[in-house]
């Protein structure tokens, strides 16, 4: 019994192998992350060591450029563009370019482009990307989607959209292409706990309808930070329990919004951290009535211009 006792508490090889890699990975010091090369040279070692090495190297990307890279040197080409090293490709994809590709893109748990940053792929490559990789797995461990603007990466979108999904951060802009993305995320991502929406432009009540409906289907919603919501949309998310983070940007004069009514039952019961920019004062005081959470540790109330509120400052 004793033996069996001391067993349990024991680790497995694998875990000490995790264990030695996860002390490789980059740190950050003083406003810089630092690379080590030792992960590299652990995942060439030994078999034992590859595997879990691998994981933490491509477990975080800035971009697909990386993953483009691992297909034959013969199919892309590196051109400066506008200041910029941009991926273009020299010939068609075929199916035998694609293994190595996917070998390493199914270890990426967290895909977070900068915004202000370009892609580095031209688009007409990412398009071919998509269309090659047709129902191929390609990041089906991806739990953090973070890609602004999103029309860089639209062609590409449904295969970043998965069931693993935790963390949504999208720029979207006015036009059907961009918004037509949402009630697939919706039903593809169904299980997401932050989610910010920007938007490029002023938010106008088709694109408010839209991110609406798509914000209803979400029901385990811990942040938010979102553009205008029409009544049903703030009624929903004044019902979930779970979210605590709230980001609101309110055009009244848009939305419809201005004359909230209280809702029965308790409203936001777990909301600790509120920040509201709004054209109407009176909106943002109704508002505020509507919240019965006594856990309410942060409020920030922004006044703006209804010409000078720009949706991008969401997030």
């Amino acid at each position: 019994m004793e033996n069996s006792t001391s067993c349990s508490r024991a680790l497995m090889i694998t875990e000490i192998v995790r264990m030695i890699c996860e002390e490789s990975t980059p740190t950050f010091h003083q406003g810089i992350w630092i690379r080590p090369t030792r992960l590299p040279v652990l995942a060439r070692t030994a078999k034992i060591f590859m595997d879990p090495a691998l994981d933490l190297i491509w477990r975080e990307l800035a971009s697909i450029a990386p993953l483009v890279k691992c297909m034959p040197e013969s199919l892309w080409e590196e051109r400066d563009e506008r200041g910029q090293k941009t991926i273009f490709l020299r010939r068609p994809i075929l199916a035998a370019d694609l293994p190595r590709l996917l070998f390493y893109s199914v270890r990426v748990t967290k895909l977070c482009k900068p915004r202000y940053h370009r892609s580095g792929v031209h688009p007409d490559a990412i398009q071919a990307l998509n269309m090659a990789l047709s129902l191929q797995s390609f990041m089906p461990k991806l739990s953090c989607l973070q890609w602004t603007p999103v029309k860089e990466i639209l062609p590409l979108i449904h295969q970043l959209l998965g069931c693993n999904i935790r963390t949504l951060t999208l720029d979207l802009d006015n036009t059907t292409p961009s918004l037509s993305l949402l009630p697939y995320a919706k039903a593809s991502c169904s299980l997401v706990s932050k989610l910010t929406l920007g938007l490029s432009s002023m938010a106008t009540q088709s694109t408010i309808a839209v991110i609406s409906d798509a914000v209803c289907g979400w029901h385990r919603l811990q942040e938010l930070s979102i553009p205008n919501l029409d009544l049903p949309a703030l009624t929903h998310i004044s019902q979930l329990e779970s979210l605590t983070d709230l980001n609101l940007t309110a055009v009244v004069g848009d939305s419809g919004t201005l004359h909230l009514q209280p809702l029965s039952g308790p409203t936001f019961p777990s909301l600790t951290n509120l920040r509201i920019a709004c054209d109407e004062p009176a909106f943002c005081s109704s508002f505020i009535k509507m919240i019965s959470s006594r856990q309410l540790q942060t409020l920030s109330i922004e006044a703006v211009e209804y010409s000078a509120l720009d949706s991008r400052g969401v997030g």
